[in-house]
């Protein structure tokens, strides 16, 4: 799905995807924190920056391709960092999301919850939704900024 670069990956964790995406794609993880991480401490291949999701320091359109994984159930305000993602991208938005239900006793650190298509529609408006495909227990949402 990634056609261009550099590619932005915001969410970044360890940087096991960066890593992986740099193989072919110059890359810039962000992470909102990289203190005693190994993307801080052995990444190469790519750049990492210490940015919050909700304020990324990039300029408007300056990825062609964003890529955000098991990030978004994570952020309180789920509408205002998916704003930030579409507004630093220029041509493809790439979302990861796992399909996954709210449950009453569970260790889970997450938010928001997907278990439908129509719940992750209904958080993304998906204005430019170029595909939106459940492939193994996750969300693949793919967005064209250029439709």
């Amino acid at each position: 799905a990634i056609a261009s670069g550099p590619v932005l990956e915001v969410g970044c964790g360890h940087g096991w995807l960066a890593q992986q995406i740099s193989k072919k794609f110059p890359v810039v993880a962000t992470d909102f924190s990289l203190y005693g991480s190994y993307v801080s401490l052995t990444h190469s291949g790519f750049s990492a920056v210490e940015s919050d999701i909700m304020s990324l320091p990039f300029s408007d359109n300056s990825f062609p391709t964003v890529v955000c994984t098991h990030t978004l159930e994570h952020v309180p305000d789920f509408q205002r960092a998916l704003a930030e993602l579409r507004r630093v991208c220029s041509e493809k938005l790439i979302v990861v999301v796992p399909r996954q239900r709210p449950y009453n006793v569970t260790f889970n650190p997450h938010v928001h919850f997907f278990p439908y298509r129509w719940s992750l529609l209904a958080y993304t408006g998906a204005r430019q939704l170029e595909s939106l495909e459940l492939v193994g227990g996750d969300w693949l949402f793919i967005e064209s900024m250029t439709k």
